[in-house]
């Protein structure tokens, strides 16, 4: 039964963090001598509901421990290792983020697009304005159909329809993976479109794992994991701190004012969260592995974290 689930929290591992006999590498933590599997790092319903900043290359935390709920989860983060916290918030296990969520922060990245697009040549906006623009509104209308799909009674049909939207979510999936290799091989480079473009990457391969689980296509959802973890690999690998900030360098007008720790500092945390992105896609197969070995239903399991209210971060134990 899903009541039985092993979950705990992060503060009974924090000993071994401290000293070092536990590591986490990617969603996963370990033991650092045997290498054994110990848990699962998991983001709770009450964890995405805080509905943190959805930058993972820009995370700014002032004001935020104002929020004593938001102070607990990036406590949690800090003690689980994380130096990036806005890349934890979105590469986190199978998420588990309400659809609504996603429907407004898929929503914000496309403002921060169009107010981009406005900075661009005449050639980039007629691109933007015929292409993007479609492309944006087809994954308006995929993340539209699964918040309605929360509020159908019939499990039969919210399984067959989750499928339909992974698959549409997959060709969105493809599409921007494209745009990304495109445009970190053009010479005109934008940082902000960059991270606008792999933030998208981000929401739309997380949910078509969730959905996925929710019609408890659990093969489907291992091999769908897999791929996307090695479609990060192909991507994001080869893309280096010096190669960015060269790219960064390249961009930049006003060379007398350019402020160049700020550009290798800036170059570090993205190609570090690049890096926490590939290896939380490739630690979620073994998640999903887990839970196929355990027989937990991907729907319950989602259900059961979502139910959580108390704690922001949760693990799984292997």
């Amino acid at each position: 039964m899903l009541h039985n689930i092993p979950f705990s929290i992060p503060e009974q591992f924090a000993s071994g963090l401290t000293d070092g006999s536990i590591v986490r590498i990617g969603t996963l933590l370990k033991d650092a001598e045997t290498g054994k599997i110990l848990a699962h790092v998991q983001e709770s319903g009450l964890g995405q509901a805080l509905s943190l900043p959805f930058s993972p290359f820009s995370f700014d935390p002032v004001g935020l421990a104002q929020n004593l709920q938001l102070k607990q989860m990036m406590e949690h983060l800090a003690l689980l290792q994380y130096t990036n916290i806005g890349i934890a918030a979105v590469s986190l296990g199978v998420s588990v983020i309400g659809f609504i969520h996603l429907h407004k922060k898929i929503k914000g990245l496309e403002s921060s697009i169009e107010t981009l697009s406005k900075k661009m040549d005449k050639h980039f906006q007629e691109l933007y304005e015929r292409e993007m623009r479609r492309r944006f509104v087809d994954i308006h209308a995929l993340f539209g159909q699964l918040e309605q799909l929360q509020h159908f009674s019939s499990l039969d049909y919210k399984r067959t329809r989750s499928v339909d939207i992974e698959s549409g979510l997959c060709f969105s999936s493809e599409f921007l993976c494209g745009e990304i290799a495109h445009h970190w091989d053009q010479d005109k480079f934008d940082l902000n479109w960059f991270n606008t473009l792999v933030s998208c990457l981000l929401v739309c391969d997380s949910s078509r794992i969730q959905c996925l689980l929710m019609s408890d296509e659990m093969s489907a959802a291992k091999h769908t994991s897999a791929k996307i973890a090695e479609t990060y690999c192909d991507l994001f690998d080869a893309m280096g701190p010096v190669k960015l900030s060269n790219k960064i360098l390249a961009n930049t007008d006003e060379k007398s004012l350019i402020d160049y720790k700020k550009i290798e500092w800036d170059a570090s945390k993205v190609t570090e969260g690049l890096s926490e992105v590939t290896n939380s896609s490739l630690t979620k197969v073994l998640l999903i592995e887990h839970l196929i070995d355990k027989s937990i239903s991907g729907n319950q399991f989602i259900s059961e974290m979502n139910a959580n209210t108390k704690h922001p971060i949760i693990l799984l134990e292997a």
